[in-house]
Parts: C-alpha cells; sequence; structure tokens
C-alpha cells in the first residue's frame, strides 16, 4: 500500500511540474513580441532617474527614526537557525527563479544540501557581496485584463532563485517588527497589528454623501499611482533607510540585493533578454512589501510638514480631530481635504514634492477627484490643478465598492461576476464531488465573507453567492 501511495504521489508531482510548461504553437517564432516585451520592461525598469534637486532633506522631514536597540537587532549575526526558519517558511511551490530549484526541493533534500545553502547564506552577510547568477531573475508577465493586447496589459511577477529568497526573506523578518514604530497610521498594509478592514471601513465612511449636490465642502482624491512597485528610486530608498537610522550593515545588505538582479522574460515558456534594472522594487521578492512601506512613509511625513507650515490649511471635516490627510494600502492612496483651493494646494505640493523624490507619479487616466460643497468655479479650479477627472461613485477601493449611499443590486455586480467567472473556470475540469464542495467552500465563501465584512449584502446577493 505505501508503494502505491508512493507512486501516486511522484505521477502526481510529475504532472504538476509538466503543468507548467507552455509549449509554443506550430509556427513560426514571434521575436517581434519578444522584442517589444524586452524593450517595453527595460525602459521601465532599466531606466534611471535624472538627479534630483531642489528638494528638502529627508534627514529634515523624518523625525521619528528606530532604536538602538532596533538597529542592532536588523544587523545582528545570522545563525544556522534563522537560514533554516527562512527556508522552510516559503512557499514549496512557488515558481522557481531561473536555476529552476523551487523551495520544495532545498526542504526535501535539506539533509544533502542544507550545509551547503547555510554556508552560502551566511557568506553574504558576512562578505556583503552577492554572486550575480543568485540575483538572476525572471519576469513572468501575468494579464490585469481578460485579452491582453498591449504590453501595459501585464504585470510583470518576478520568479527569483530560491537561496536569494532566503536572504530577503531573512532581511524582511528583521525589518517587519521595527514598522509599527516609525509607519504613521494612516498606512495600513504589512504593519503588524493593522487591518485591511480598518481602512475599508474608514474609507467608506469618509466618501459619504459625495453623491449629493450639496453639503459641507470637501474634496477627496483617488491617486493611482503608475508602475509604483517598478518606478521606486534606489538612491531614494537608500537615503530614505539612512534617515530612518538603519545601520550602514543593513543598507548595504539592501542596497546589494537592489542592485544586482539581472531581468530574464519569460514568454510562451522561453526566456528573452538578459538586461540589468536601475530602479524598482520586484514584485515577489519578499522584501519589497516593507520597503515599499517604508518608501511611503515619506509622503506621509512630507505632508505633515507642509500642512504645519501653511497656516490656511483646513482639514476634510470628519478628519479635523485625527488630523488626518491621506489613507495609503500600499500604493492604493486616498487623499482628503477642506474644499478650498489653498488646502488642495497644500496636498498638490507634497504630493509633487515626493514624487520629485521618489520617482513615482501618478497615472492622470486612473485617478480620480471628488468634490462636494463648493461653487462650480473653485471645482473647476480644483480639476485644473490636480489634471485628475471627476470619478464616477461608486468607487473601488481595496476589492470593496466605496458606495456613498444605500447599497444596491448593482453595486454587488462586482461580486456576482468574480463569482461566475471562477464557476465558469472550473465546468470543464475534472473534480470529484468532494473537491467541488472543497472549492465552493474554501474559494467562493471567502469571496462573498470578505464582502459581507465590510459591508451589508443584500439578500439576494447572499442567494447568488451560494
Amino acid at each position: 500500500m505505501s508503494s502505491y501511495t508512493l507512486a501516486l504521489q511522484t505521477e502526481e508531482d510529475f504532472l504538476r511540474q509538466k503543468s507548467r510548461v507552455q509549449w509554443l504553437k506550430a509556427g513560426d517564432r514571434d521575436t517581434h513580441v519578444k522584442s517589444e516585451a524586452i524593450r517595453h520592461f527595460q525602459n521601465i525598469l532599466g531606466c534611471s532617474m535624472p538627479s534630483r534637486h531642489g528638494s528638502r532633506s529627508l534627514r529634515n522631514v523624518i523625525e521619528k527614526q528606530i532604536s538602538n536597540d532596533q538597529a542592532d537587532y536588523m544587523s545582528r549575526e545570522v545563525t544556522n537557525d534563522e537560514i533554516h526558519k527562512a527556508c522552510f517558511s516559503l512557499h514549496p511551490n512557488k515558481a522557481p527563479g531561473p536555476d529552476g530549484f523551487n523551495a520544495h526541493f532545498f526542504k526535501k533534500t535539506w539533509h544533502i544540501v542544507g550545509d551547503d545553502v547555510i554556508n552560502v547564506i551566511q557568506e553574504f552577510f558576512h562578505s556583503g557581496l552577492l554572486l550575480k547568477e543568485l540575483n538572476a531573475t525572471i519576469l513572468a508577465l501575468v494579464p490585469k485584463v481578460p485579452n491582453p493586447s498591449k504590453m501595459t496589459d501585464f504585470r510583470p511577477i518576478t520568479c527569483c532563485n530560491t537561496l536569494y529568497k532566503i536572504i530577503a526573506k531573512i532581511i524582511a523578518n528583521r525589518i517587519k517588527p521595527c514598522l509599527p514604530d516609525i509607519i504613521s497610521p494612516s498606512q495600513s498594509a504589512f504593519v503588524a497589528g493593522r487591518r485591511i478592514g480598518d481602512s475599508i471601513l474608514l474609507v467608506q465612511e469618509l466618501m459619504r454623501d459625495y453623491h449629493k449636490d450639496a453639503g459641507r465642502p470637501k474634496l477627496a482624491l483617488k491617486v493611482d499611482l503608475m508602475k509604483a512597485f517598478d518606478r521606486v528610486d534606489w538612491g531614494f530608498l537608500l537615503d530614505t533607510l539612512a534617515s530612518f537610522h538603519f545601520l550602514l550593515k543593513v543598507i548595504n545588505w539592501i542596497k546589494v540585493c537592489l542592485t544586482t538582479p539581472k531581468f530574464s522574460i519569460s514568454i510562451n515558456g522561453e526566456l528573452a533578454g538578459f538586461f540589468s534594472g536601475k530602479r524598482g522594487l520586484r514584485q515577489g521578492d519578499p522584501m519589497s512589501p516593507y520597503l515599499f512601506v517604508i518608501a511611503m512613509e515619506v509622503l506621509s511625513k512630507l505632508l505633515a510638514n507642509h500642512i504645519m507650515d501653511t497656516a490656511n490649511f483646513k482639514y476634510h471635516w470628519r478628519c479635523d480631530k485625527l488630523k488626518l490627510s491621506h489613507l495609503s494600502y500600499v500604493d492604493d492612496l486616498i487623499m482628503l481635504c477642506h474644499g478650498s483651493y489653498h488646502s488642495a494646494l497644500v496636498l498638490k505640493s507634497a504630493l509633487d514634492e515626493f514624487f520629485l523624490l521618489s520617482g513615482l507619479c501618478a497615472n492622470h487616466a486612473k485617478s480620480n477627484i471628488f468634490i462636494l460643497g463648493v461653487p462650480v468655479a473653485v471645482g473647476q479650479q480644483l480639476i485644473n490643478l490636480f489634471g485628475y477627472s471627476v470619478g464616477p461613485l461608486p468607487i473601488r477601493y481595496l476589492g470593496i465598492p466605496i458606495i456613498s449611499s444605500k447599497l444596491n443590486l448593482r453595486d454587488c455586480s462586482p461580486l456576482v461576476d468574480k463569482v461566475s467567472s471562477r464557476l465558469s473556470s472550473w465546468l470543464n475540469r475534472c473534480f470529484s464531488f468532494a473537491g467541488r464542495l472543497q472549492l465552493i467552500i474554501s474559494v467562493l465563501t471567502s469571496i462573498q465573507v470578505f464582502w459581507a465584512s465590510h459591508l451589508y449584502l443584500l439578500k439576494r446577493i447572499f442567494f447568488l453567492g451560494k
């Protein structure tokens, strides 16, 4: 019986590996697509931003820093047990990097390769040098729309080598405990003790009544950051870490990890190109979420400084006691203030300075402005100031529709569509009855529960979700 079980497991592993292969269709090789992909992503990742002039020093912007104990904690010697835990915490079946070995391989063969892995990782943390081959990276293109027709319709997800992931995981695990002390309450992503639901409920309340024709003067901005992770300037990020009192030893570890990758693009199962990056954080790198949150904290500090330096700034009337000017969840940014032009100008100047420093920029086509309770002339001034279009309601924030009135069936159509698309994708697959039941319980129910935890869903929606 044990040999039969082993044979089934071996067959399952073989089929899982085989399912990753995407064979080219019969015919000529489409070199044009490869060339276009290389050109597009090399322009994004392989272009550094010009020198920043006229901006204030980050050390003058960032006042709250990590403690000496936290700095020493991050720079302490790496232990063998820490390396072992980092390796075994990685998802076993994530797509491998260029070397072809995923975390599952290292876990199963740890008794053979464990000592060598430990030696490689220890060598990096002792010398601060990283073999370039270890930081070679595959860009897997994930469609953002059902029928992608151009390169901007793809999201580049990086597939890093497992040895590099172990290094990055160790650094990330050391950064994570320090974030609650240096990240302002306006950010809630990847910070221990802060929940996504709090941000959704708060935005839901602050966006109320924007559908009305009259009310207290107020302004809200939904800022879409264009290619946010891919555009972060390395120099800015390293300066930010130094301003937060990260020790030079830790900054050098991060610098080596950031600045040494080489990228190849996976197209139809083949790798194309081999180019260096000059900016950006890799989506798929264990460090990237925490580094991006630290980078976005500069915006929080700039906003606080600009507001403090301006006597005539007025907060959104519901945010006055909290002194809340914005909410940020990774690259989802909501900014709020009174509906006056002078208050909006403060937000604009802080945002422009942040863009100048960080290399990020707003996607004007996807950013929106919401105005209530101001004269038509003032409203037009605000629209011209930011260059954003007046947004339709409801807006989507963190996957949930932000409604300004009572929820109706049309507002719930994204939920119904998402459940329907999942069901249609399962119809042609050979699942047992138990397998289908498990999918419904674990996938469909979780989608509905996420919505229901933030909105009072209609009874009809509960019926459709069953």
